[in-house]
């Protein structure tokens, strides 16, 4: 876990910052920037389990989001 929100802020915006240029690169490879639009979308979902996984908090919480956070994102999937 990490104490520091601070710490946690730079952490998560080195992944969204990560992932995105990471989808520019390949938008630029291949002319097509819409892979840029979809990494926004896939970034929240980064940034939850990331959120749930590393924020402090009540540990018996903390177990039960990480055991359904998974779970819960496959079902939103296949109802879509």
């Amino acid at each position: 876990m990490i104490e520091s929100p601070w710490m946690l802020l730079a952490i998560s915006a080195l992944a969204a910052v990560t992932i995105l240029f990471a989808l520019w690169l390949l938008g630029r490879a291949r002319n097509n920037f819409s892979y840029v639009d979809i990494g926004w979308s896939a970034n929240f979902a980064v940034l939850a389990v990331l959120y749930a996984s590393l924020a402090p908090g009540y540990a018996a919480t903390q177990v039960a989001d990480r055991r359904d956070v998974l779970p819960a994102w496959g079902r939103v999937v296949l109802l879509r």
